[in-house]
């Protein structure tokens, strides 16, 4: 039984590693396009990247990595919050490298994605797409 429930987690993560890649790509692509084209500052492209990131995120990872054919309300205003919650750590881990030490803050921002990364999976499996469907 404990190695088949290790099968499933090492699956979910996996694609949530999957996601987790593309929506990378795609809300790095935005930080930067943000930052070096219209000349906005960390913290806001930041969030623009991140909110877009999210509500993509919560479409796959919902229906994809964690099996759910239907996602309510509950999950997502779970999601969002844990999305929140996992935003706070990542900005924390930005502005803390690039204020604390010294790190140029287009490298920053890769500081912040697998903090940000870990701790969504994590809140995630345990609170937002628990094994009962």
């Amino acid at each position: 039984m404990f190695a088949a429930s290790r099968k499933g987690l090492s699956a979910e993560l996996a694609k949530f590693a999957s996601v987790g890649v593309l929506n990378t790509i795609l809300g790095l692509a935005i930080i930067y396009a943000l930052k070096w084209g219209l000349q906005w500052g960390d913290a806001t492209a930041n969030l623009a990247g991140y909110l877009v990131c999210i509500f993509l995120g919560f479409v796959l990872n919902g229906r994809w990595t964690f099996g759910r054919s239907t996602l309510g309300a509950r999950h997502l205003l779970g999601y969002f919050l844990v999305a929140a919650i996992a935003y706070s750590m990542n900005l924390c881990a930005v502005l803390a490298s690039i204020k604390g030490l010294g790190v140029p803050g287009d490298y920053a921002q890769l500081v912040g994605v697998p903090v940000f990364a870990l701790s969504s999976f994590l809140l995630n499996k345990l609170f937002v797409f628990p094994g009962d469907q």
